[in-house]
């Protein structure tokens, strides 16, 4: 097979093969595949001049697009070849740029630390020689944009608002940092349960990827799928999930972040084997590219679907891993969600214990001092039910009050949990008019969410989410002796929900009113998170 023809002329002036060296980063993300293309036909003119300047920018374009197909390895291994030379030739701002895009391949790696190194690094040469190169103001936005995505991935959500909205503010309209801004901003807000304008935010990323290159567009059509997913428009998610396929096909991406977004859009569904097959294989083509964060989000997401579906042993085994490599890469969001999936499966199987309580307290109160509201209202809901297996009433209640005050701004599936958990307390507490209240206002929400869906299917699959709901208000009305009609109106109530099965987390014998074998999901993720969640795409190139 003949290899593809050269894209870029050759050219015999050393400073024309530096100027379009230096044009590649305007290029890669309008023709990623043109511009792989260039790169490589500039770098081995750049060798044949013994250019390194040029050299540098040609390897970093090439490093920046093996990244963007999956492979952040390769791309460190180039950037490290092209700093070394742009160290030896004294080239300072080319080497802040490699440094940069380097601290973006370390993240994708999970190597934080790593990561946080260079992008300090890079922003001291840029603070140093901005004033003299005005170009550098770019670089200056990509690198506090990169140090936000970092305190984004650890959880530090209020420090990463703060930088994402003062990025907002000082680049330019329509600008590829302004759309990474943006979508990563609206990420911050699902994982605050603020749909309403992360809406927006996600919807100025999707405007203004439009008019950029292919690479910028996938991310954006994900966050905005999850909110609409997560606030209940289910075929506009579908919709905007199928773009970003489209998307990150023509760039030429890696498809294992998109299917982790498509299978926790299946999970939402009650599509659990199609959830846990789309997880398999986003955890197949991550580990082929790397591994890093997106692996480990992936493995919390499979183990939430594994638990859904029965299977208590995959699930620890996913979340097991999964919170070792989060502590590795010093994430405590994602650490704690794969502590709360661990001691849920623990729980099922019977083996929780009083350190698994202090395991859920710690979680919860760092997830709720993070603002991830919809993963501390599952933290503390476990932690109810925990406690109230172990005959500790008091800490029950005071779990299952701080879920049910959590949970009441979130999406359906978080409101319905709140839900749960204020029924709970009202039955810990003996006040049956509490939990039929709260069961009552969880199955009407749900009826109009479910009728809103396209399908008879989906409706009834989505309907597993109100079935703990239905069986707590059956158990109260049997047990008042209610009328048969009442009490035939509950039992449809719980059979319902029940009739394509759903997932249980695990509940005491004393949590346990009809036998069901499945609850709910929770987590807001955001990807990207990035939970979800908190998993933000990559800011610098």
């Amino acid at each position: 097979m003949q290899p593809p023809e050269s894209t870029t002329p050759l050219v015999t002036s050393r400073a024309e093969v530096l100027a379009q060296a230096r044009r590649l980063e305007s290029e890669i993300d309008a023709d990623p595949a043109g511009t792989r293309l260039r790169a490589a036909d500039l770098a081995e003119q750049a060798r044949a001049h013994h250019h390194p300047e040029a050299l540098v920018w040609a390897l970093r374009a090439l490093a920046v697009l093996s990244r963007h197909e999956g492979d952040p390895a390769g791309a460190v291994a180039m950037l490290d070849d092209a700093l070394a030379l742009a160290r030896r030739a004294g080239l300072a701002t080319p080497g802040a740029w490699v440094l940069a895009s380097r601290s973006v391949a370390q993240l994708e790696l999970g190597r934080t630390a790593r990561a946080r190194t260079d992008a300090s690094a890079a922003l001291r040469i840029v603070d140093e020689r901005r004033g003299d190169d005005p170009e550098l103001d770019d670089l200056h936005a990509r690198i506090q944009l990169q140090l936000a995505v970092m305190d984004h991935n650890a959880g530090r959500l209020v420090e990463a608002e703060a930088r994402y909205r003062s990025i907002v503010r000082e680049v330019a309209p329509g600008s590829a940092n302004l759309v990474r801004a943006a979508n990563n901003l609206a990420l911050v807000l699902v994982a605050r349960t603020e749909y309403t304008e992360a809406l927006r935010w996600a919807q100025l990323a999707v405007d203004g990827a439009a008019r950029l290159g292919p690479s910028l567009r996938s991310w954006p059509y994900l966050t905005r799928a999850l909110i609409e997913v997560q606030t209940g428009r289910l075929a506009d998610g579908l919709r905007d999930l199928e773009r970003a396929a489209r998307a990150s096909q023509e760039a030429g991406q890696s498809p294992g972040e998109y299917y982790v977004e498509y299978a926790e859009t299946m999970r939402e569904l009650r599509l659990l084997p199609e959830a846990a097959a789309a997880g398999r294989r986003a955890l197949d083509e991550l580990a082929a590219a790397g591994g890093g964060l997106v692996e480990v989000d992936a493995r919390i997401s499979l183990a939430e679907t594994l638990l859904m579906l029965g299977d208590a042993v995959g699930a620890a085994e996913q979340a097991e891993t999964a919170r070792v490599r989060a502590r590795a890469q010093r994430r405590p969001g994602a650490h704690d969600r794969a502590v709360l999936i661990a001691v849920r499966a623990r729980a099922r199987a019977g083996d929780a214990g009083p350190a698994d309580l202090a395991a859920v307290r710690r979680a919860a109160g760092r997830l709720e001092r993070a603002r991830e509201l919809g993963s501390a209202a599952d933290a503390h809901l476990e932690g109810g039910r925990l406690a109230a297996a172990l005959a500790m009433p008091r800490r029950a209640d005071r779990h299952l009050t701080a879920a049910a005050s959590l949970a009441r701004r979130g999406p359906l599936s978080v409101r319905l949990r709140g839900r749960l958990a204020a029924a709970l307390a009202g039955r810990l507490g003996g006040v049956d008019d509490d939990v039929l209240r709260e069961c009552r206002a969880g199955l009407r929400d749900l009826a109009r969410h479910r009728d809103a869906l396209p399908t008879m299917e989906l409706q009834a699959l989505a309907s597993g989410h109100g079935a703990q709901l239905g069986e707590l208000g059956l158990e109260v009305v049997v047990r008042q002796g209610r009328p048969p009609p009442c009490c035939a109106g509950w039992s449809r109530r719980a059979r319902r929900p029940c009739r394509h099965g759903c997932p249980s987390s695990h509940r005491s014998r004393r949590d346990r009113p009809v036998r069901c074998r499945t609850t709910a999901s929770l987590r807001v993720r955001s990807r990207r998170t990035v939970s979800p969640r908190m998993r933000p795409p990559g800011s610098v190139r």
